[in-house]
């Protein structure tokens, strides 16, 4: 109870320190600043006495309201409404989010602008040798797929257990390698695996570095991507960029995001997830192929690009009225 009273008073205690330093920075004369651009929706700057664009990741409360609490749907909605008045633009990365803006936050046309993100920088190809060392480090075997992401509900980890058991039977040494931080569904995830007779194909290995993100990826049959809701996929790019075969869940604004450079699937139907795993673990030269296409339909997004476009929207919304 002492440990809640505190953490309840240090919530308080931070809510009205972000209106006094509001307050205060609104205040300051803020020599050759012209415009705030928010990474993710926060009241912050509305204080500031400066015109803003914020960035909104998605409406995923709306379509999954049972993965949320009420407390957290509600700061969310309300956030989302007054962001959307108040921000002089609104980016997102998806025409899929586009959509949520106007539908659900009642954001018009005219104030949002879509501007994907490219992957992160530091992710590069390692050699043979720096892929070995990272397979003998997590004991992982010759035929895998790998599945990046935090263990959420939506993140769908179960039915990517059942999937696995149903491809034992034509890939009886084929593996699922995850990664990302365990949340709540990491225990249901693994006493399924071990319910099902899998666990020891199952590898969890954790958090992992940038040099071993990439040789996942590159060792990898393909990405795996079951999840039930992505405003846009960032592991999707990763495997895009390090000439991964990708096959994902035919959701929100993935199929957009892959065009034809993806295998999707209903990620409701354990079936489907099969049909379409299959497709790339029985023809390597088909899974060479979508990773071809991956990799061209990444060559336009660039960091260049991208900050280039971040700069056109902020000049946009600085002499906008």
């Amino acid at each position: 109870p002492a440990a809640s009273n505190n953490s309840r008073f240090l919530r308080l205690l931070s809510a009205v320190s972000g209106l006094r330093l509001g307050s205060f920075f609104s205040k300051l004369e803020m020599d050759g600043i012209g415009v705030i651009l928010s990474p993710s929706p926060s009241l912050f700057p509305i204080w500031m006495d400066l015109p803003f664009v914020t960035t909104v990741h998605d409406f995923q409360e709306r379509y999954f309201p049972a993965f949320f609490s009420f407390r957290e749907r509600i700061r969310r909605r309300t956030m989302n409404r007054l962001i959307g008045r108040a921000s002089r633009f609104l980016l997102c990365e998806s025409s899929f989010v586009r959509g949520d803006l106007m539908r659900f936050a009642g954001v018009p046309d005219v104030k949002i602008r879509v501007v994907p993100a490219p992957p992160p920088k530091d992710l590069k190809p390692v050699d043979q040798e720096a892929q070995e060392r990272v397979r003998k480090k997590f004991g992982l075997g010759q035929s895998f797929l790998y599945y990046p992401a935090q263990f959420w509900p939506h993140k769908n980890h179960e039915r990517a257990m059942e999937t696995l058991k149903l491809l034992e039977a034509e890939f009886p040494n084929l593996e699922l390698v995850l990664s990302g931080a365990k949340k709540a569904h990491f225990e249901k995830a693994m006493v399924k695996a071990r319910d099902l007779g899998i666990a020891e194909k199952v590898r969890y290995v954790g958090y992992v570095t940038y040099d071993e993100l990439a040789a996942l990826y590159q060792m990898s049959r393909a990405l795996f991507m079951p999840s039930l809701f992505e405003s846009i996929s960032i592991p999707v790019y990763e495997a895009f960029s390090l000439g991964t075969a990708v096959c994902a869940a035919r959701v929100t604004g993935i199929p957009d995001q892959v065009g034809d450079a993806a295998v999707l699937f209903d990620p409701l139907s354990v079936d489907d997830m099969v049909r379409a795993l299959a497709l790339i673990l029985r023809d390597p030269k088909f899974a060479s192929e979508l990773a071809k296409k991956g990799r061209e339909r990444l060559s336009s997004l660039t960091y260049e690009s991208y900050g280039t476009r971040l700069l056109e929207v902020l000049a946009e919304a600085e002499a906008a009225k």
